[in-house]
């Protein structure tokens, strides 16, 4: 089994257009809904997912590089909802995220890796160490939230509330317990 903490900025772009558009897909349903289905950008929860699982498998295959709007603005989509994203992109891309602050809460002293061998520790010790190759996709969201989106990556949000390190893992372990949106074989 390999663990792999990644931020990818694709994955968190669509968490950040939920918070933008007060969609509110679960797991990403803590937050101010929208006022009426404008708001959403003519985005489906399915559409959405679909859109989700595109942008997770681009990330697997693109491990640590920088997407383009050609790479986020995926098929998934709907035709209208397409050139929308493409300007929310360009919003989004100018934020400057430092994704080692965001995770401090709940890393404390320990870097990613450390925190990373250390899971892997556990789901060894838990007998659930056969999930293959999995990456850890961390995004930004007011709430703890978790997706299996593939069979090879998850979502994860802290929302801030998690202090400790076994928070995390206990958090990361239901995640990986749940049934992937679309799947494939593990590594």
């Amino acid at each position: 089994m390999e663990w792999r903490a990644a931020s990818s900025p694709g994955l968190d772009f669509a968490v950040w257009t939920l918070l933008h558009d007060g969609l509110r897909i679960p797991p990403f349903d803590r937050h101010f809904p929208a006022s009426d289905d404008a708001a959403a950008g003519g985005v489906t929860p399915d559409g959405w997912r679909a859109w989700v699982v595109d942008l997770a498998e681009w990330a697997e295959g693109h491990p640590n590089v920088q997407p383009h709007a050609e790479d986020i603005i995926t098929p998934a989509l709907d035709p209208g909802a397409r050139d929308r994203f493409s300007a929310l992109w360009a919003e989004y891309a100018e934020e400057a995220v430092d994704w080692h602050r965001l995770m401090a809460p709940w890393l404390g002293e320990w870097s990613v890796p450390e925190v990373m061998r250390e899971f892997w520790s556990r789901a060894t010790q838990r007998g659930i160490d056969r999930c293959g190759h999995v990456d850890v996709h961390l995004v930004r969201y007011p709430g703890p939230a978790a997706m299996r989106v593939t069979q090879r990556s998850v979502l994860v949000a802290t929302g801030g509330w998690m202090t400790s390190f076994e928070q995390f893992a206990d958090f990361l372990f239901a995640a990986l317990a749940q049934t992937p949106t679309r799947g494939g074989s593990p590594d």
